[in-house]
């Protein structure tokens, strides 16, 4: 199975410039940012004998703000929604060699999902990448 996160990061960086978008944490001095979360375990569909297989890659993306008012709650939104449109469009991130997408899906739309203590929101989208590995 090929670690897709490199190519997801970039994607994902590109559809929320100018924000910056980071694996696994936040960004501790700006007011706005993104995580991108790889899923724990990563699906295998089906193995061939020959080699290669059909996998699946899931991965959460969250945005993290301080809104000050309804404004900041829909901008936030409003870039996941970004995200998830592409990916309705069947938008995919690079492919590195030996793999084939097969089928880009959001599997949860984007919503909030916390408010902290400090005033900050964060809210997410889920989504799965199918591929075809070759070997």
């Amino acid at each position: 199975m090929t670690d897709l996160t490199p190519y997801v990061l970039e994607w994902s960086e590109k559809l929320l410039d100018p924000i910056c978008v980071s694996l696994g944490e936040f960004s501790a001095i700006l007011d706005v940012s993104a995580q991108l979360q790889p899923a724990p375990t990563q699906a295998v569909l089906r193995k061939y004998l020959s080699g290669g297989g059909i996998y699946q890659y899931g991965y959460e993306l969250y945005i993290k703000c301080r809104p000050d008012d309804e404004r900041g709650r829909i901008n936030a939104l409003s870039e996941l929604n970004k995200v998830a449109d592409a990916i309705d469009r069947g938008n995919c991130p690079i492919h590195p060699d030996g793999v084939t997408w097969y089928a880009h899906e959001v599997t949860a739309r984007p919503n909030k999902l916390s408010s902290d203590k400090d005033g900050s929101e964060i809210y997410q989208l889920i989504a799965i990448l199918t591929y075809i590995e070759r070997n």
